[in-house]
C-alpha cells in the first residue's frame, strides 16, 4: 500500500533518524487513542508506523511518524535548518 508518496518496505528518513515503513494509515489512529503518542490519520494527512534503523539495520524500536515529516532522501544538516 501506498500513502502520501510513501509505500509500505521503503526506507525514509527524518529529521534525528531513519528507518523501514512497516504499515501506513489514512484512517484511524496509530498509536493508543488518548496517549501522547498517538497520531489520527487521514486520507491527506496519513501517518506511518517505522521500524527504526540504525547503520542499515533493523533495531526492535518502532515511531510513528505522519508521513509530512519523513523524506525519501537522507537529510543534511542544511534541510534541518
Amino acid at each position: 500500500p501506498e500513502a502520501g508518496g510513501f509505500r509500505e518496505g521503503q526506507t525514509v528518513y527524518w529529521a534525528d533518524g531513519e528507518g523501514v515503513i512497516e504499515h501506513l494509515m489514512i484512517a484511524g489512529i496509530l498509536g493508543v487513542e488518548g496517549s501522547p503518542f498517538a497520531i489520527t490519520a487521514t486520507e491527506d494527512d496519513p501517518a506511518a508506523l517505522i521500524r527504526i534503523t540504525v547503520n542499515g539495520q533493523p533495531t526492535e524500536m518502532l515511531i510513528g511518524k505522519r508521513t509530512a515529516e519523513l523524506s525519501a532522501e537522507p537529510l543534511t544538516m542544511e534541510d534541518e535548518e
